[in-house]
């Protein structure tokens, strides 16, 4: 990987980790789990693609949501006690030069059923069908400093939103001649933070 590209990778990676940590900062109180958690996001990535020696920039934006459901819950530390949830996604992708993308498939969350003092960690696991990609595998991780969203309804909410701010790395590996694999690292968010002027009070930490 050229020096360029290593810089530009490691621009998004500390940008990513300084949004994450800057939205997500005053707004643990109000999250608290619920049955039926809707994480819609937006975001953006960018990273390398590459096929045998070589290597191209690969970046998106993107839009999705998820749909989970407790699984179990185990312990009982500061924060609540630790709560696996799973359930479906569904996303796309749109970038300048080439056609959109759709995704979806499984994620699986690991958090606390209040604020999560531990962060909030997550997998997706699907496929994607467009663009130049197709069709084609694709993992995502991702992180939050804090239990995003979930709102002040308390356990047992019939629907409750959880989305906030979370670092991501995707990697995504196409079916084609070669099979090229992309690596990307990005940030999502949700809607409300570009939806002025409410998305003031979102960048200021409330949820």
């Amino acid at each position: 990987m050229s020096w360029k590209r290593r810089r530009m990778t490691s621009v998004w990676i500390g940008l990513a980790a300084s949004l994450a940590v800057l939205c997500g900062a005053g707004g643990e109180a109000l999250a608290q789990s619920g049955d039926f958690e809707v994480g819609p996001w937006l975001g953006w990535a960018a990273g390398i693609k590459s096929r045998g020696a070589s290597e191209t920039d690969y970046g998106f934006l993107s839009a999705g949501f998820d749909v989970t459901v407790p699984v179990e819950t185990f312990g009982s530390v500061y924060g609540g006690a630790f709560e696996w949830r799973m359930g479906p996604w569904v996303g796309a992708t749109l970038a300048p030069d080439r056609p959109g993308t759709g995704e979806g498939g499984l994620t699986m969350i690991l958090t606390q059923t209040e604020h999560a003092s531990w962060g909030t960690y997550g997998v997706r696991f699907g496929g994607g069908y467009g663009g130049d990609e197709i069709p084609y595998f694709v993992t995502s991780f991702w992180g939050s400093p804090v239990r995003a969203g979930a709102g002040g309804e308390g356990r047992g909410a019939v629907f409750a939103k959880a989305t906030g701010v979370r670092i991501t790395v995707s990697i995504l590996r196409m079916f084609q001649p070669g099979d090229p694999v992309a690596t990307v690292f990005g940030v999502e968010m949700e809607p409300e933070y570009f939806l002025p002027p409410y998305s003031l009070f979102k960048w200021g930490g409330k949820h």
